[in-house]
């Protein structure tokens, strides 16, 4: 399993670090968790890869 820092994630989702631990805080975004003992969130790759399927950014595009 490949696991992703918030940062990484960010990157790859194009927005900004805050975006996504507001996504995190709200309940929303790509599944993320905390290794026993570690101090900082991880995201699997997969799931970061199954929010962007989804599309489940919570962003509706009025253009």
């Amino acid at each position: 399993m490949e696991l992703l820092t918030i940062t990484e994630v960010a990157a790859e989702l194009r927005v900004p670090v805050a975006t996504v631990r507001s996504w995190r805080a709200a309940g929303r975004g790509p599944k993320s968790f905390k290794l026993p003992g570690a101090r900082h969130v991880v995201y699997a790759r997969a799931d970061v890869e199954a929010f962007i399927e989804a599309g489940r950014n919570g962003v509706p595009d009025n253009r």
